[in-house]
């Protein structure tokens, strides 16, 4: 990242930089930016409409527990991939995304590991390159594990339950009223009136 800086601190080289607070500065190549979603395990898959084929980064291989060179190459693996329930609103989603350029919304789905696991993931995408008459050469976008967050949201929610109902066990075997209290009710109550 050293090299020749204009005096607005932006490095001076083939790369376009996105600029700093102080000297550092993050040139934006093709493998620094496939570095920085791996090391965020996000993973990046592309569509070739030529051959319907997808390719994906390492990531998306290592979160469904498969090497690279036995990930599938064709769409109708990867849809056999996802949970029967996700499917048709996968499909849906994903022949609107191809007709319009891009997934308004990213697709929550779950998706089968190499153990026969589901995980849950997120999808977004959008097209990136057309041919001379308008139909889709290339789609692109990153897929996102979601189950570590979904785990720890259905934890927090099992914990907040177990304290509800140890809560309720305690103030169902709480005395309704102290023995003093019920005396003192019986002294104020006149029983000849």
């Amino acid at each position: 990242l050293d090299g020749a800086r204009s005096k607005d601190g932006f490095a001076q080289s083939g790369h376009r930089a996105l600029g700093t607070a102080s000297d550092f500065t993050l040139s934006t190549t093709a493998d620094e930016l496939l570095s920085l979603l791996d090391a965020t395990a996000i993973g990046v898959w592309s569509y070739e409409a030529a051959g319907q084929q997808i390719r994906c980064t390492e990531a998306i291989a290592r979160l469904l527990g498969l090497a690279r060179d036995v990930l599938p190459p064709d769409v109708a693996a990867w849809l056999e991939r996802a949970h029967p329930d996700d499917q048709p609103e996968l499909r849906a989603r994903l022949s609107g995304a191809y007709a319009s350029g891009a997934l308004d919304q990213p697709v929550e789905l779950r998706l089968r590991t190499a153990d026969g696991r589901w995980i849950w993931a997120s999808l977004h995408g959008r097209v990136v390159d057309r041919d001379a008459t308008g139909t889709v050469t290339r789609c692109l976008g990153p897929l996102r594990d979601l189950t570590p967050k979904l785990d720890r949201t259905a934890l927090i929610a099992s914990q907040r339950g177990a304290q509800a109902r140890l809560a309720e066990r305690d103030q169902a075997h709480r005395p309704r009223a102290p023995l003093r209290d019920a005396h003192a009710l019986a002294g104020a109550v006149d029983p000849c009136s």
